[in-house]
Order: structure tokens, then C-alpha cells, then sequence
């Protein structure tokens, strides 16, 4: 059982180091830290030129559709941050659209 229990452990700790690496590799990228940009003039935007500039810039740094994801919810979290509430209000919005 303890050996079970060890293994779980281990597993567990595995997961949020392959997280916390993950983390910082997406903080050091700086087409990261333009999409998060282009999420923030997105959201003050009424053209849909600014949505596609930034749904460009996520194409072009994600891989796939989890890496997509990762990518979005890193930029938004980023943008949280960084920004007042009315605009990662705005920017949690148009993230659930890209």
C-alpha cells in the first residue's frame, strides 16, 4: 500500500513540475507576451481588425488545440494581472470567442 501511495506521490509531483516548467517557459516567451498585448487592444476595439491581428498572433504561436488553449488561458491570466478588471472583463469575454 505505502508503495501505492509513494507512486501517486510521485506521479503528483511530476505534474506540477512539468506545470511549473511549462509556466515559466510561457512567461519568458515574448510572442506570449504580444498576444496578451493584442488581447487587451482586442477588447477596447470595435473593429474586428484588432480580434483578427490577435487570433493571427495565437495561430502562429500555438502548435494545436491544447496548445492553443494553454496559450490563450497563459495570455489571459497575463492580462489579469497586468490590466483593471473592466478590461480583463472585456478580454475573458473575447477569449471565450477565439
Amino acid at each position: 500500500m505505502s508503495v501505492y501511495f509513494a507512486l501517486i506521490l510521485g506521479f503528483a509531483g511530476a505534474l506540477w513540475w512539468f506545470n511549473h516548467q511549462r509556466q515559466q517557459r510561457l512567461n519568458a516567451d515574448l510572442g506570449q507576451r504580444r498576444l496578451a498585448e493584442l488581447l487587451i487592444v482586442a477588447a477596447g476595439a470595435q473593429s474586428g481588425s484588432a480580434k483578427q491581428a490577435a487570433a493571427e498572433q495565437l495561430a502562429q504561436i500555438a502548435r494545436g488545440g491544447a496548445d492553443r488553449r494553454v496559450r490563450l488561458t497563459h495570455a489571459v491570466l497575463l492580462v489579469r494581472s497586468t490590466a483593471p478588471p473592466e478590461t480583463y472583463a472585456c478580454v475573458l469575454e473575447l477569449s471565450r470567442g477565439l
